[in-house]
């Protein structure tokens, strides 16, 4: 019902909970137990963050800096600008906050330099799911990190020829399968 935009997808998701209570699939109490209230904060912080970012005009700034530094390189500079700071926001925050952090930067190059926004959304969607370099961008790397005895360079060491192979993999083929004009 949601893919053929007959119900939205919060109505939809709800809907199938309910059913699946209602079924005796799941007690009401595991429904509850279910919930991981840390993931519904976080997601809530990550887009009352990114609307600052857009309301404040924060990311018409950064997107004015981008363009100044990327622009000599053409629109492929761009979108390099765009996966580097995107790939810089997810080392330092989670992955949620990394995009909600770019989005509007995105959005507000895109505007400014004539762009479609769509592969500029696309690589932030996929760099921000690729924090490689450091244990504290993505909780499974924390938790690894504390459990198996790992040092902070290890996670470097490892990290940069996948994060460089996947930045430049990405910054060369979204391009390609989803124009920028």
């Amino acid at each position: 019902l949601a893919a053929t935009g007959v119900l939205d997808l919060t109505r939809a998701a709800l809907g199938v909970a309910l059913f699946l209570v209602l079924a005796r699939v799941v007690t009401p109490t595991e429904a509850v137990r279910s919930i991981n209230l840390n993931v519904i904060v976080m997601i809530a912080f990550s887009i009352g963050l990114g609307r600052a970012v857009a309301e404040s005009g924060l990311a018409t700034a950064v997107a004015d800096g981008l363009l100044s530094v990327t622009s000599n390189w053409g629109d492929l500079g761009i979108v390099l600008g765009i996966a580097l700071g995107t790939l810089l926001a997810t080392e330092l925050l989670t992955n949620n906050a990394a995009a909600a952090l770019m989005f509007p930067v995105a959005v507000a190059t895109a505007e400014t330099a004539g762009m479609d926004v769509r592969p500029l959304a696309i690589v932030i969607l996929l760099l921000a799911s690729c924090s490689f370099l450091t244990p504290i961008g993505y909780q499974t790397n924390t938790m690894v990190f504390g459990m198996g005895g790992y040092r902070f360079t290890d996670f470097t060491r490892v990290g940069l020829p996948l994060t460089l192979t996947t930045l430049a993999v990405t910054v060369l083929l979204v391009p390609v399968v989803f124009p920028l004009r």
